[in-house]
């Protein structure tokens, strides 16, 4: 395991945003993990902790804390003896890494096709799509926090909720491992259906430096997070480098890796939202996040 000091953060940001920490550690192991958490106890530092920055981009300025990256090369899936569709996997394994074993063994979770993140933060955020969320499926995940202590927690203690969990504002603690079940079926049929959700999702997502869906969808009126934001006016407004995509006005892109701030992601955030307020009487909620010194910064 190895500690770096005053890392750059936006490299590890899929919207290229954030200051710098004032320790890093990549783990690929579990027992790195602990090694790392041990470190941070000693120093007396939270922990942030982090799998490919999918939704989630970093203050400005230096956050003093342990960032510990968790992406696990030699992650793997394990199956129950009774080949049930129940199966158990570390967090640190790439989400779609696991879709595509789950396949392989004839276990459906297509509908995770194209989230990017690892299993970890899927479990952490609650990740899905409009029809369906990880937490559907997740049956309990193994928590450590920095002191070492490990625990089991059953789905109850998630108290999941639209891209949220217990997990994502407690802080801390890092995901070893999740045991879920998902649906049986035929490896053909399932990888037929993942061609076609890929397939799907490049037609209509766009390309650049993003984190995807910015704000939840609002319950209750029909329209999308996206529409609504459309119908606001903001398609193709501009904040410094930060611009509103022409094609997915919910999706933000970043025109180059580190040229813009928190501040400025805020601040078009800020104008978004007051915006549809304003136009549609509808106040829009946050899906990503601002990490820094206070964990989730508004």
């Amino acid at each position: 395991m190895k500690i770096e000091e005053c890392k750059d953060l936006s490299l590890y940001s899929r919207i290229g945003i954030g200051g710098r920490a004032r320790f890093f550690s990549g783990v690929k192991t579990n027992d790195e993990c602990l090694e790392a958490l041990k470190f941070a106890e000693a120093m007396d530092v939270p922990v942030i902790t982090i799998g490919e920055g999918s939704n989630t981009a970093f203050e400005d300025g230096v956050i003093e804390a342990l960032v510990l990256k968790v992406l696990y090369s030699q992650a793997h899936v394990v199956l129950d003896e009774e080949n049930s569709g129940h199966v158990s996997c570390d967090g640190g394994m790439k989400l779609q890494t696991f879709v595509s074993e789950l396949a392989n063994l004839g276990i459906d979770a297509s509908n995770f096709e194209g989230i990017p993140g690892t299993v970890a933060g899927a479990i952490v955020n609650n990740s899905g799509s409009n029809k369906d969320a990880i937490g559907n499926y997740l049956l309990n995940s193994t928590v450590v926090d920095r002191a070492g202590n490990i625990s089991r927690l059953s789905i109850e203690d998630m108290c999941y909720g639209v891209r949220d969990s217990a997990l994502r504002v407690a802080g801390d603690c890092v995901v070893l491992k999740g045991e879920f079940h998902f649906p049986k079926g035929s490896a053909e049929e399932i990888f037929s259906k993942i061609a076609r959700r890929i397939l799907l999702r490049r037609s209509k997502q766009p390309k650049g430096l993003t984190l995807g869906s910015t704000f939840r969808n609002p319950p209750g009126n029909g329209l999308t997070a996206g529409q609504l934001i459309d119908m606001a006016g903001f398609k193709g407004y501009r904040k410094g480098n930060l611009v509103v995509s022409p094609e997915h006005a919910n999706w933000l892109i970043n025109l180059a890796r580190g040229s813009s701030t928190a501040k400025d992601l805020r601040d078009l955030m800020d104008d978004i939202r007051e915006g549809v307020q304003r136009l549609m009487g509808i106040q829009l909620e946050k899906e990503i996040q601002i990490v820094g010194n206070n964990f989730v910064m508004e």
